[in-house]
């Protein structure tokens, strides 16, 4: 048996307030924490690099998607779902999935639902012929995927008493505000050159740095704003560091 454990692909911001007076704003604050089509192409990179070893190399996985074969297991976030998706869809890609049978008749493959007598109207019955005259239900002989996602019974992680976000992250600040300050103050001209760049109109400190960071990070996989590209690289590890001790994101 092989197991793999993923996170999910990159993300939009969940602190578009970093841009809020900026004409983009309504458009990232939409999208907070969703899954962005680089991360899509991160997961369905990975499902092919994954199904190059597994089906092609060592065999260990069949050719075609079998149900019995996969057991694909999802939180219910919208960005891990459609990272699972993304994954399968490399794993096992168009026309792997099950054909339909052969010389299946027409009125088979017609919705079972009733219709009133005067709004009645014929049903497509088409389906899809592909490589060797091999017929598929969908479009590109698209198969969909079955993915499971866990209950309340399943969620190991779950708080059984759900703490308060933003209390914890004050006692957390207060607790190692002096560790914190100084932490910060070894990197907050690199901060504020990039901050400049992005020309956000308040000023970053030790309790709001966790935002900026997340919205500058996330923007890196939309190509956003090239002119932080060379300054984002350089001050990588720092970011990183940044990033992870005042408020750290799992």
């Amino acid at each position: 048996m092989v197991q793999i454990a993923m996170r999910h692909g990159a993300r939009y911001s969940v602190n578009s307030k970093v841009i809020k007076d900026k004409p983009d704003y309504k458009f990232y604050k939409q999208k907070e924490g969703q899954l962005t089509s680089v991360g899509m192409l991160q997961h369905y990179n990975f499902g092919n690099l994954v199904r190059q070893e597994y089906v092609g190399e060592k065999r260990f996985l069949p050719e075609n998607y079998d149900i019995d074969s996969i057991y694909a297991f999802s939180s219910n976030v919208n960005r891990t779902l459609q990272s699972l998706q993304s994954f399968l869809y490399g794993l096992y890609p168009l026309r792997t999935g099950i054909a339909l049978p052969q010389n299946l008749a027409d009125n088979l493959k017609e919705a079972p639902y009733h219709q009133n007598q005067q709004q009645q109207r014929a049903q497509q019955v088409n389906d899809f012929v592909y490589n060797n005259n091999l017929r598929f239900a969908l479009p590109e002989g698209f198969y969909p995927y079955v993915i499971q996602q866990y209950n309340d019974e399943l969620n190991i992680l779950k708080f059984k008493c759900k703490p308060s976000k933003s209390k914890f992250k004050a006692e957390n600040l207060q607790k190692n505000i002096v560790m914190l300050e100084q932490f910060y103050k070894k990197y907050e001209n690199q901060v504020n050159q990039i901050a400049a760049k992005v020309g956000i109109s308040y000023t970053l400190d030790v309790k709001n740095i966790s935002a900026f960071v997340d919205w500058v990070t996330t923007s890196r996989f939309l190509a956003f704003i090239r002119l932080l590209h060379i300054s984002l690289l350089q001050q990588e590890v720092n970011f990183n560091s940044i990033y992870q001790i005042p408020f750290r994101r799992i």
